[in-house]
């Protein structure tokens, strides 16, 4: 049986928690309205067939709005009233299940590294060079 979790998956970032979500489609060109169940963030995730770019743009489903315009193109596409009635729910990473998680993001490497950690290192590198040269 098919789960949400084994659809396509693509990326939006919520701008009211500032974190990149994920959310699970069957079709990835049609437009959808994804909300994040925790904050109450709602966007129209949607695909320019003129432009053939995909597009995150902030919208109000009490509003319900008939149309969507491309911001690149200026070419409006009909919106339809079901798209606004079957929202599509925004996970965070912490609330994916962990199989789902493991699956669908890039594995973390165990010699990875921050910045700082870098910049000590080469610090300290400069600080044993000048000392033994």
């Amino acid at each position: 049986m098919a789960t949400e979790f084994s659809k396509d998956f693509l990326p939006e970032w919520c701008e009211r928690c500032d974190k990149q979500g994920i959310y699970f489609v069957d079709d990835t060109a049609s437009p959808y309205l994804v909300v994040h169940n925790k904050c109450g963030h709602e966007a129209l995730s949607a695909w320019c067939s003129k432009c053939q770019t995909g597009f995150a743009l902030p919208i109000k489903s009490s509003e319900q709005p008939s149309f969507w315009t491309c911001p690149t193109c200026n070419t409006k596409y009909p919106l339809s009233d079901s798209v606004l009635k079957a929202p599509i729910n925004l996970y965070l990473e912490e609330d994916l299940p962990e199989d789902v998680r493991a699956r669908i993001l890039p594995p973390k490497s165990k010699y990875a590294f921050g910045i700082n950690t870098a910049v000590w290192i080469v610090v300290a590198l400069v600080i044993l060079y000048t000392i033994f040269k």
